[in-house]
């Protein structure tokens, strides 16, 4: 691991936790509450400077950061205090951290379709895999479906739609091969694993620049995608699967540098989906992490007072203990492999 690498992981996390404690910051000055210090950075202050009312710091390790909010942590008889906010404004605050990270995604995934454009694959084959209903009819690299059963074929969404329709049937398609049009008998075949008919081809793709508002709505759909897959894999974890794909720092540093090596795409992208796992993850209702705070002021909300402060506090350390411990055996897992 190279200095270079350690350096770029640091900036990397640190746009991160700028955004997601930004959240909570802005939030909670929008809502009136004292923000007594923004910090990125835990343990001493490398540099600290005060203006209004908060303290502004980046501290010696670049792990965290944080956001000390008057009445967060003790009780105040202050107005402006956290403690005597409103549930809904309590739970504004909390939300807005991780609700920033999914910003950061969607505003990343802009910049880099963008800059790059989206994928648009073409009517023409790719590849042929073998033992497949494409190889048996004849079909070959760089083949052009021109119709399939008579429809027009313009896309390569065009083609999979009509196959996928017609599992077991006879499909007659016309292809042009080499200037020529060739008439070919295809059967697509059920695959149970992906649910859909299947010829066993795949299909050429180019990249397509887009204007602004088209890059903003595609990621729209990305975020939304990226974050279904990724509820999967958290819900995997939280039943004890999917332990050996999980990163801890020193993995995470190392496929930092890696996409940092193949360019500043790769590693916009990378920014991207940690930032909405650190969003995902931020939300699940376990005790020191933001999802939990969120339970606990839904149920005073229910309940009309709140939890005893200190019980809830000992909840939110012993959940701080239990994660600190899972990041320990993660890191050492990370370093084994």
């Amino acid at each position: 691991m190279t200095p270079s690498t350690i350096i770029i992981a640091i900036i990397a996390f640190g746009v991160l936790i700028i955004f997601h404690e930004f959240g909570h910051f802005v939030v909670a000055k929008a809502v009136g509450i004292k923000v007594e210090e923004f910090a990125i950075g835990m343990g001493p202050a490398l540099y600290k400077f005060h203006r209004g009312e908060t303290d502004y710091a980046i501290r010696i390790l670049p792990i965290g950061g944080f956001v000390r909010m008057l009445g967060e942590d003790e009780q105040s008889d202050d107005e402006r205090a956290f403690n005597n906010q409103s549930v809904l404004k309590r739970i504004a605050v909390i939300a807005a951290g991780p609700i920033m990270n999914f910003v950061l995604t969607l505003l990343l995934l802009v910049i880099i379709t963008f800059m790059v454009g989206i994928a648009v694959y073409l009517p023409v084959v790719d590849t042929v895999l073998p033992d497949t209903p494409a190889q048996q009819a004849g079909l070959q690299p760089g083949d052009r479906f021109i119709s399939i059963e008579g429809k027009a074929v313009e896309s390569a969404d065009d083609a999979r739609a009509i196959v996928s329709a017609n599992p077991g049937e006879a499909l007659d398609a016309v292809i042009e091969r080499d200037g020529k049009r060739l008439e070919l008998e295809i059967t697509p075949e059920y695959n149970a694993e992906t649910q859909t008919a299947q010829i066993g081809i795949t299909f050429k793709g180019q990249m397509q620049k887009v204007s602004f508002f088209k890059a903003v709505g595609y990621s729209f759909v990305q975020v939304y995608n990226m974050t279904k897959m990724m509820i999967v894999g958290i819900g995997q974890l939280l039943i004890g699967q999917g332990f050996d794909q999980v990163m801890g720092p020193y993995g995470i540093v190392e496929i930092v540098g890696q996409a940092a090596s193949q360019g500043a795409v790769d590693l916009l992208w990378l920014v991207a989906i940690i930032s909405l796992n650190v969003g995902l993850i931020n939300l699940v209702p376990f005790p020191a992490l933001d999802g939990s705070r969120i339970v606990f002021l839904a149920i005073e909300g229910i309940r009309g007072k709140p939890i005893d402060r200190e019980k809830e506090g000992m909840i939110h350390f012993a959940g701080l203990v239990i994660l600190m411990l899972f990041m320990i055996a993660v890191t050492f897992h990370d370093i084994m492999r």
